[in-house]
Order: structure tokens, then C-alpha cells, then sequence
């Protein structure tokens, strides 16, 4: 099953200010850092970094915020659009994809950060384990046979 990605930032003692200072740097050609929506952060007493994706390469434009989920992790929390009312899955995944990869990678080279893209699928297994799953997955197969052979209309 599709499932909307996240990217988690580890610090790893980096200064989150210069991280920052090199994500705003590496914003080209469709982004840019939106200073603008950071303002509304300051107003709900957290601290964000906002960045904006505009259109001309394809993907959507869209909103992007990244939030502090603890003193070494951030992570982006969300991704809104700005032209039209929601994204779809692969959109949203896509438009992460192009920060991590125009944004984010670039900026971390050289520093102690890492980070973490999460799948774009959710599988069974992740959510009850394997021997769960290979239990649903029996019960299935039954099933199917079953009901198949046993419909009254057959």
C-alpha cells in the first residue's frame, strides 16, 4: 500500500543554524526558502524552517516545513500546496523526494548529518510482524478456496 514519506535530519552535534544556512543555499532554480510562512512558526512558539517548490519542472508547487522533533532530529511535517487544495501521494512523495535530493544531500556533505527517507509502501509485515502476516496470508488462501467452492450460486 502507498504511503506518504518522511525525511528525519539527525544533527549529530551540527549546528542546526549552518544547516540551515546550507539548505537556504542550496535552494535553486524551483525552491526557495520561504521566510515569509516562518513567521507563523515563531507565532505558535515553535521553532520552522520553511521552504517553498515552485512549478516548472513538473511537480506541484508546494510548501515545505521542518520542524524540531527533538535537540539532534528534525523532520519535514508537512507539505502543502499552494495552487491547488490537496496532493496526491506521489506528488507529495515526489516533491520530498526533489529537497532530499536537490536540498538536502548536497548540504550535508562533509557535516556529521544524516539522514533517514522513509519508504513510500507500507507493508503488512511492518505493521503485525511476520508471523502474523504469513498467518493472514494462509488464512486468504483458505478463504479464497472456500468461498469459491462453496458459494450457494455456484
Amino acid at each position: 500500500m502507498k504511503k506518504f514519506r518522511d525525511l528525519y535530519i539527525y544533527l549529530n552535534s551540527y549546528d542546526i543554524d549552518q544547516l540551515i544556512k546550507h539548505l537556504t543555499h542550496n535552494c535553486t532554480n524551483n525552491w526557495s526558502r520561504a521566510y515569509e510562512r516562518e513567521k507563523n512558526g515563531v507565532l505558535l512558539e515553535e521553532k520552522a524552517y520553511c521552504f517553498e517548490h515552485i512549478t516548472g519542472d513538473g511537480l506541484e508547487p508546494a510548501g515545505l516545513i521542518l520542524f524540531q522533533k527533538n535537540p539532534n532530529t528534525w523532520f519535514v511535517s508537512n507539505i502543502v500546496p499552494t495552487e491547488k487544495g490537496q496532493l496526491s501521494i506521489d506528488e507529495y512523495n515526489q516533491i520530498l523526494v526533489d529537497f532530499f535530493q536537490k536540498i538536502v544531500q548536497p548540504a550535508i556533505e562533509n557535516t556529521p548529518v544524516t539522514t533517514e527517507l522513509t519508504n513510500n509502501q507500507e507493508f503488512i509485515e511492518n505493521l503485525i510482524g511476520n508471523d502474523a502476516a504469513a498467518l493472514l496470508n494462509q488464512f486468504a488462501v483458505y478463504a479464497k478456496k472456500f468461498t469459491v467452492t462453496s458459494h450457494p450460486d455456484r
